[in-house]
């Protein structure tokens, strides 16, 4: 699957997403231009995308239906989306067990 989300300015090879954080269905992306995005794990959809201004550079955590994301000035933003989709990923623990494989 290749989704495409536009982003002018951006220049090749500039890193623009951090890693995205996996909900039970939908998986969850920063970008280093300030979106919150949503995107359907099963065809790429999009669900949502917030453009905060802020630039940030790690996944967002997710927990009890919000999205948690920390900044690169150090703000911390939260979306609360209403959803129990945005859960269970508190933050990256130091092992593989986020990624949903045996």
């Amino acid at each position: 699957m290749h989704v495409a989300l536009d982003a002018a300015g951006v220049a090749g090879g500039e890193q623009w997403f951090a890693p995205p954080s996996l909900g039970k269905a939908h998986m969850y992306l920063c970008s280093s231009g300030g979106d919150l995005v949503s995107l359907r794990q099963a065809d790429g959809e999009r669900v949502f995308l917030d453009g905060t201004g802020q630039p940030m550079t790690f996944q967002p955590a997710l927990a009890e239906g919000s999205v948690h994301a920390g900044t690169a000035n150090g703000l911390l933003l939260c979306l609360r989306t209403g959803s129990d989709d945005a859960d269970g990923w508190y933050c990256w623990g130091g092992n593989a067990q986020h990624n949903k494989s045996a």
